[in-house]
């Protein structure tokens, strides 16, 4: 099996499996209680939220543990607002998990504004600053976009937003930029920024909602006062653990190099052997959205699985609907979304790999 929709999910790594083995069997103890073998839990979860802090450029007491990058989304964006009256600014590029909840809060009667996106996948800064004013309340918009790996400024964004006011909230979904990016939270006006463990090798229902120490926000969960009462509820201990050894394992493993020699070599060669392509993607990315006109994506990816091979159609949170929204955005005409394909490469991906996913594809769309 070739897998090539790293995108939607990922390998978990063997040293987190380890890990993860070693954690079921001794830290079952519930990290609130008071005796010793429960605050030796607690220790290693304060050592994970270090670990991960120090990956964001963050401090330990802005790490808020949750279940996923969708929980984080929704989160800042509900309780993340300081006016209830006033608007919400983001993009046309954004996760269905804040597009959908932006959606919602407009049904209620938020004011939501969308910026549209440039050809390249990335927001028009010109108009997305041009959409916040004195009564923007929040502003959320996507660090990396998952269906083209389209890169947003938002260190420098976040500035210019902050310039136009100062009082709005920031918020960013950062999960497909996170540890592919080079990015100091600290240093920058980011509010709020959102990551996902099972992105980088580590276990499904972990994320982290990044929250600067400056900033209030209201409560999630209330109950036991965990997460210092914002997000209530016991830990999800061996999954936080995991997400702390991930990181470690992502930077060991991850060759950004490797990775851009693997795209570029999928890009150029597609290119040169199928007729009416068109890639959707920065050059050297890995999350290659390919269209091929008047082709239709479910057939390609239904004979590359028999194949052994298997690739997205676009974001697995939203595989099921019969249109792209984000490549809409771009202009891509309906033809092509229709043909549209997503390819993400991994760290335990190969250039052989790459070779032969190539030779297939080319096969199969050249024959339809």
């Amino acid at each position: 099996m070739i897998y090539l929709d790293n995108a939607a999910t990922t390998k978990v790594f063997d040293e987190v499996i380890s890990e993860v083995t070693a954690s079921l069997k001794f830290d079952y103890f519930n990290p609130s209680s008071l005796y010793s073998s429960a605050v030796k839990v607690q220790r290693k979860m304060d050592n994970a939220r270090e670990n991960i802090a120090y990956a964001l450029m963050a401090k330990p007491n802005e790490i808020i543990f949750t279940s996923g990058a969708t929980e984080a989304n929704n989160w800042a964006i509900t309780c993340g607002m300081k006016q209830k009256k006033g608007n919400i600014v983001s993009s046309y590029g954004e996760h269905p998990s804040v597009h959908e909840t932006l959606l919602s809060l407009k049904n209620q009667g938020v004011e939501v504004r969308f910026s549209p996106l440039k050809k390249d996948g990335t927001v028009d800064e010109e108009k997305f600053l041009s959409l916040i004013d004195e009564n923007t309340s929040l502003v959320s918009l996507i660090h990396r976009s998952n269906e083209t790996g389209a890169i947003n400024d938002i260190l420098t964004l976040s500035k210019k937003a902050k310039q136009i006011n100062q009082k709005l909230v920031f918020h960013s979904d950062g999960v497909q930029g996170f540890l592919k990016l080079d990015t100091n939270l600290h240093s920058s006006d980011i509010d709020l920024y959102s990551i996902s463990a099972h992105k980088i090798g580590g276990m499904k229902g972990t994320g982290v909602l990044y929250k600067n120490e400056k900033l209030n926000i209201r409560p999630l969960i209330l109950g036991g006062g965990q997460e210092k009462n914002l997000r209530s509820g016991t830990e999800n201990v061996t999954g936080i653990l995991a997400f702390s050894h991930a990181v470690a394992a992502f930077q060991k493993h991850y060759n950004r190099k490797k990775i851009a020699e693997m795209s570029q070599y999928i890009s150029n060669t597609l290119c040169q052997n199928i007729a009416e392509i068109k890639i959707n993607s920065p050059k050297g990315s890995d999350i290659l959205s390919i269209s091929f006109h008047g082709k239709k994506s479910e057939i390609i990816q239904r004979l590359l699985f028999e194949k052994g091979i298997l690739i997205g159609t676009g974001s697995a949170c939203a595989s099921r609907l019969k249109y792209n929204r984000v490549l809409e955005a771009m202009g891509v005409c309906k033809q092509c979304i229709e043909g549209s394909i997503r390819v993400s490469i991994g760290a335990f991906n190969t250039l052989d790999e790459a070779k032969q996913f190539v030779a297939v594809l080319t096969e199969i769309v050249n024959e339809q």
